[in-house]
This record gives structure tokens, C-alpha cells and sequence, in this order.
């Protein structure tokens, strides 16, 4: 019989099978789910920012982004539609290949005496498993980030595994080029997988404790400083538009766009007596996203269940406590998102158990068919709400109105003012991005006291008259130096969403 096959042949024939129904079957949901264009369902209000970054060849907001940027940038070469949609398929096809790491994770981890075929059927669950947790199908329909940070946070839990099973007795080699080279250009996508990172080099480090040591150490360094030059893209791109974000073409702007600054008043900001509520909030979504079946699935295979390279679990524990205090602690409202690579491990966590659980009932056939089923009804369970919630997002099209309305009833050559992430985002892809009214001006309220966005302002609307050294009061300035030009200010919870005066200062 095929599941007893000792042959790596067969091994290698029905991994293949595996890996592809888990991705036809993520591929038909993220495919029904997907939402094109600039959306504000799912958190997905920085999705104008990047569609506008990729398509006027400028910076997205902090920390710029490079990784992503050039990664997409490749990927819209492909004939596949629309810009915007090619750029949202981008997200399912990360998505997708994050969750087929799990199965070749859940593969790697296992004990030697475990039956091959135990863990393949256990990956497979595992992946559907995270494929379908609400918060990780959201961000792998819209155009966002957070598809590729998962995926590099997979690719380097596979080679953290791969440096701490080959040992200290190995010889150096391209493991740790590519490792580094991976971890590098993931920091390139997102910082918080500098958790992962530092786990890595730890547990490496730990591992490697022979007289080679400082040669695979500084080689595996050497190459995360290596894939680290990708932020050198960010001069080249700067002042390519007014949503280009920072001055990198200087040190200090540089430092600024890299370091998130514009974002430290939300680390770490939270009132000691909010922390407990917080925490308990973490807890549920958890379970939330997961059900407590699969948080207990997924705790037990990470801490209960033999594995290969038990230390592993150690820098697994280590990212994951990083990563909740750092979620926790991050004093804004879509805080939970950076809770995604925590959910990743525990989706490692239901690979394990569950292949645990078929590896000791191999033999009785009718078991693993009811432990089988069992599980995959637990899964659809847990799938099938998220699927009503995702086709239900599809449908949101209340940024699409918003940004018809504006540019609908925008006066002609008039200076509209945006408010918030979410409005300037929006606007800025169909103005900038796709060229739509090309005779409004369009100013982020917010980013007005900055060198660099006024700077972009002057060289992309030479005609617009700004104010110089001002501490506030910028648009009732920018009326009184415009009179020739109607001004407008969104409003985003009001109907008509856009109110404008002539030559008046600011309501």
C-alpha cells in the first residue's frame, strides 16, 4: 500500500499531492474572498499607501518597506489583470506558500520513528487550519504586508530547524548564506520578525558550541547585513510623489523612515491599568481565531510532543513572548495584527499533535479515520463562520464610495485637505496612482509640519502656494496664500463626506 511505502519516491509523490490540494483549496477561498484595490475591511486601510507607493514608484509609510516593494514590483510583471488586482494576488500567493511551510515544517520537526505518512495528513490540517483563522485569511485578500511578513517568518523557522538538526558537527556552508540572506530581507518587510531572528542566532549560536562557531556565526550575520542593502532602494525611490514618504536621501531622514518614529508614541504606551484587560483580550483572540480545540492542539504539540530539535520550542517560546508584549504593549486599535507570527506557531503546534496523535493509531485504521475526521470537522468548524465574515468584507465598498463622492463633488482646482491614514490613503491611489483629477490638490493634514512632505508638495503641485515655519493653523494658511483655488475638507463620518469653503479658513 501506498501509506506504507518506504520509498522516498513515494514519500516525495505524496508530499507533492499534499502541498497541492492545500493550495487548490486556499487558492478557491482566497480567490472568492479576494478585494482588489483600496479597501478599509480587514485593517486594510495602508492598502492605498502601498498601491500608491508600487504604482508612483515612491515609499510607503514607516519603515518604508523595500522588501515588499521590490518583491510585488517583480510579481506585477505577470498578465494577470488590473495592477491593483495583481497586487492583492500577490498577498493570496504569499498567504498560500506560508501555509504550505507548515507542512513541510510539521514534516521536518518529526521524531525519526514517526510514520511519515502521520505527519503529512497532520501538516495538511495544520495548514488549512491557519489558512482559515480569520485574521491571516483577511490579510491574504487585501493589498498589505502582512501575507509576505508570514511567509518570511516560515521560511526562517525552516531554516532555524535545518541550522539546529544539522548540528554543531556540520560544516559551514550555504545553510547559513541563505538563512542570514532570508532573515535580512525580512527585515526589509517588517521589523517584528527581528524576534524570529534574534531566536534564530540564539538557538544557532547555542548549537554551534564547537571551535567553528565564529565562523558560522559572523557568516550568518554577515549575510542578514547582506540581505539588510535592500533598504539602499529607498534614496532611489524618494520624492517620486507626495505620498513618498521620509527624506532618505539624507542620514537623518533615513534614520527617521527606518526607526518608525512617527509611531513611537504608540510603543510601549499603554496605562499600566489597561495592560490586564489587554492581556485578556490576547487571550481571546486566541481563541477566537483558532477555537480552543486548536489552542490546546496547538499548545500541546509545542510543549507536550516529541520533536525533532527539541530547542526549537525554547526559540519558539522566546518569539512568541517578545512578540505578545510587544502586541500587547503597542497602544493602537490593530495592534492585534502583529499577533500573526504567534498564530503561526501554534498552527506548528496543531501539525505536531495531530501527527502525534495519527502516528499512535497507525494500525487501526478505522481510529485514524475517525481521529481524521474528527479534526477536519473541528477545522470546518472554525473555517466555515470565518468564510461567511470573509464574503461578507468582499462586499464592503464603503471606501469605493468614499473616494467617489470626493472626487465626484470636488470643485474644480480645488485643494482638498484629508484628516487620517485612512482618507489620504484612499485618495491618494486613485489621484496619484491612477492620475484621476488631476486638477485638485490633495493635502494629508497631518504630515504638513514635515520638510520632506512639503517639499514634496512644491515639486509636485508647483502652483500650490505654502506657508513657511508654521507650528500650526496650516490650512487656514494654505486658504489665505491659495485664493484662487476652492478648499475642501474630508470628513469621514459625515454625509456629503466633503465640505468645502472658498477662501475661508478651516471649520
Amino acid at each position: 500500500m501506498a501509506w506504507q511505502g518506504q520509498s522516498g519516491e513515494v514519500e516525495r509523490w505524496w508530499q507533492f499531492v499534499a502541498l497541492l490540494s492545500v493550495a487548490v483549496v486556499l487558492s478557491l477561498a482566497y480567490g472568492m474572498t479576494l478585494i482588489p484595490g483600496v479597501t478599509w475591511a480587514h485593517q486594510g486601510s495602508d492598502s492605498g499607501d502601498l498601491l500608491t507607493a508600487v504604482a508612483t514608484g515612491g515609499i510607503a509609510h514607516p519603515p518604508g518597506y523595500p522588501t515588499y516593494l521590490v518583491l510585488v514590483e517583480t510579481f506585477l510583471r505577470i498578465p494577470l489583470g488590473p495592477m491593483a488586482l495583481r497586487q492583492t494576488i500577490f498577498s493570496a500567493v504569499c498567504a498560500i506558500f506560508a501555509a504550505l511551510g507548515i507542512v513541510l515544517i510539521t514534516t521536518q520537526l518529526s521524531p525519526t520513528h514517526r510514520r511519515w505518512h502521520a505527519s503529512l495528513i497532520a501538516g495538511m490540517l495544520a495548514a488549512l487550519w491557519l489558512g482559515f483563522t480569520p485574521l491571516f485569511w483577511s490579510q491574504a485578500v487585501i493589498v498589505e504586508i502582512y501575507s509576505l511578513h508570514m511567509l518570511f517568518c516560515v521560511v526562517l523557522w525552516g531554516w532555524t530547524i535545518r541550522l539546529v538538526q544539522r548540528g554543531a558537527t556540520a560544516s559551514w556552508s550555504w545553510n547559513e548564506r541563505l538563512a542570514g540572506l532570508s532573515a535580512g530581507l525580512a527585515l526589509g518587510n517588517h521589523l517584528t520578525v527581528g524576534a524570529i531572528v534574534v531566536a534564530m542566532l540564539v538557538i544557532a549560536g547555542w548549537t554551534w558550541r564547537t571551535e567553528q562557531w565564529l565562523r558560522r556565526m559572523g557568516a550568518l550575520i554577515l549575510w542578514i547585513s547582506l540581505g539588510l542593502l535592500v533598504y539602499l532602494i529607498l534614496p532611489l525611490r524618494a520624492g517620486a510623489s507626495p505620498a513618498s514618504w521620509g527624506d532618505p536621501q539624507s542620514i537623518e531622514g533615513l534614520l527617521w523612515l527606518l526607526s518608525g518614529r512617527l509611531y513611537h508614541q504608540f510603543a510601549f504606551q499603554v496605562p499600566p491599568l489597561e495592560l490586564l484587560e489587554r492581556t485578556q483580550v490576547w487571550t481571546g483572540t486566541l481563541i477566537a481565531q483558532f477555537g480552543t480545540p486548536g489552542l490546546v492542539l496547538g499548545l500541546w504539540g509545542l510543549f507536550g510532543v516529541p520533536m525533532q530539535g527539541g530547542v526549537i520550542r525554547t526559540a519558539m517560546l522566546l518569539a512568541a513572548l517578545s512578540i505578545s508584549v510587544f502586541a500587547i504593549g503597542y497602544g493602537s486599535t490593530d495592534a492585534s495584527i502583529y499577533m500573526l507570527p504567534v498564530y503561526l506557531m501554534l498552527a506548528i503546534g496543531i501539525g505536531q499533535s495531530s501527527a502525534w496523535i495519527i502516528d499512535r493509531l497507525t494500525g487501526q485504521p478505522l481510529k485514524i479515520g475517525l481521529a481524521v475526521l474528527l479534526l477536519s470537522l473541528i477545522l470546518a468548524t472554525q473555517a466555515y463562520p470565518s468564510s461567511i465574515f470573509m464574503r461578507a468584507a468582499n462586499r464592503d465598498a464603503e471606501a469605493h464610495h468614499f473616494i467617489t463622492a470626493v472626487l465626484t463633488q470636488a470643485p474644480a482646482r480645488a485643494i482638498i485637505m484629508t484628516s487620517n491614514d485612512r482618507d489620504s490613503f484612499a485618495l491618494w491611489y486613485h489621484h496619484l496612482g491612477l492620475g484621476e483629477r488631476p486638477d485638485i490638490i490633495l493635502v494629508a493634514k497631518p504630515l504638513l509640519p514635515y520638510a520632506w512632505y512639503q517639499n514634496n508638495l512644491r515639486t509636485y503641485y508647483p502652483t500650490l502656494q505654502l506657508p513657511m515655519n508654521l507650528p500650526s493653523g496650516w490650512d487656514a494658511a494654505l486658504v489665505v496664500r491659495n485664493p484662487d483655488r476652492p478648499v475642501c475638507w474630508t470628513r469621514l463620518t459625515e454625509l456629503p463626506p466633503l465640505h468645502c469653503r472658498s477662501n475661508a479658513p478651516s471649520p
